[in-house]
């Protein structure tokens, strides 16, 4: 009888030691897993998609225009979304008791490449001033600028 109990308790030992092994080695699976997967992600480079909208010289905008003189203002759209994409944009001119909005015809820009747009306007009086801002139609991105005669 006492060797009976020996070998059910050595039994139960060996059982109790492969459940310990069964219960580590799944959690060492598990780990693995979720090592492997955290390194896919970091491994993978996504570039972000975006589009740049900027003026070509900020620091030289006419804040100060003649009366009656043109002046010219440039900005600068860059495709970084992947592919090639239309772009349209609407200029608004706005000064007292005077609006006007003008809409670009479409244009492609392939990715990577880059486009510089030129606006004429002028103040035909003194002590005016125009508001302007230059929207990307659809992307919420715009650029504004005052410029006083």
């Amino acid at each position: 009888m006492q060797q009976s109990t020996t070998f059910i308790d050595r039994h139960k030992l060996h059982m109790l030691v492969l459940a310990i092994c069964l219960v580590v080695a799944i959690g060492i699976l598990l780990n693995l897993s979720a090592i492997s997967r955290a390194y896919s992600l970091a491994s993978q480079h996504r570039s972000e998609a975006y589009t740049e909208l900027y003026f070509a010289d900020p620091a030289h905008l006419p804040s100060y225009v003649s009366p009656g003189k043109i002046e010219q203002l440039q900005f600068v759209i860059v495709n970084h979304l992947g592919a090639s994409h239309r772009y349209q944009y609407a200029i608004t001119e706005t000064a007292p008791g005077y609006q006007r909005q003008l809409v670009s015809p479409g244009f492609v820009l392939a990715d990577g490449d880059t486009t510089i747009r030129s606006i004429a306007y002028s103040l035909p009086t003194p002590n005016a001033s125009l508001h302007i801002t230059i929207a990307l139609v659809g992307s919420g991105q715009t650029l504004t600028m005052e410029s006083r005669s």
